[in-house]
């Protein structure tokens, strides 16, 4: 089967595909651990894991235990992670990023989404934490595959984005983000690969919250 990513990998940089196949070949083994009642597939599936984290390892340039670390909170069958991402605007149609202390590269707030939380929470909750701004969800913009928009994370995810309206808190720097402010398309810094597609789209949709998608409000989560 051939694989169509697009590709912008270059000497000496991740290769998102090798990652892709790590993540792939480490869920087919953590889906076999768990349904396995033998000790000889057992050896096989622990073994599989073993080989995708080295191989995420050396495509991602990190330690293979923080490979391990990332796949932990992963058991039964495996599927992908749920990403939430805040498009806020201000009067001017700009949309707020923020940079993250981990990479140095802009992107909007976001975070993962936590059990027992609905999506709509969950994005309220990250924008507080990251950027000291209240908000409320007015609009699902669109869900992203992470795979599709440029992930070097050693894990498939999805990504949830939400168009919020800012209702209270003021803007401030945060152990989440050693800068932020508000962008307009003409302006952008340097992003994260996987956050462009949202900004962009983001930016052109501005602050519209007419739409018809559906989303279950915080106070019912």
């Amino acid at each position: 089967m051939s694989d169509s990513i697009d590709r912008e990998d270059g000497p000496g940089e991740p290769s998102t595909l090798v990652l892709r196949w790590a993540d792939q070949l480490r869920a087919i083994a953590t889906t076999g651990l768990y349904y396995v009642t033998d000790e000889y597939n057992r050896e096989r599936y622990q073994r599989v894991e073993e080989i995708a984290a080295e191989m995420a390892s050396r495509a991602a340039d990190v330690d293979p235990a923080q490979v391990v670390a990332s796949w932990a909170a992963d058991t039964g069958y495996v599927t992908p992670k749920v990403g939430l991402i805040a498009a806020v605007h201000d009067e001017r149609g700009r949309v707020l990023l923020i940079q993250r202390p981990d990479s140095g590269l802009w992107s909007l707030p976001a975070g993962f989404a936590e059990i027992g939380e609905s999506p709509s929470r969950g994005i309220v909750r990250e924008v507080r934490e990251e950027t000291g701004l209240v908000v409320e969800p007015r609009r699902l913009l669109g869900i992203y595959d992470s795979w599709l928009h440029g992930s070097t994370n050693p894990y498939h995810m999805y990504t949830v984005v939400f168009i919020c309206e800012r209702v209270g808190g003021a803007l401030e720097r945060t152990s989440e983000a050693l800068d932020l402010g508000y962008f307009e398309l003409d302006d952008l810094p340097e992003l994260s690969k996987s956050h462009r597609r949202a900004v962009e789209d983001a930016l052109a949709a501005g602050a519209d919250w007419r739409g018809t998608a559906w989303f279950d409000p915080p106070e019912q989560a």
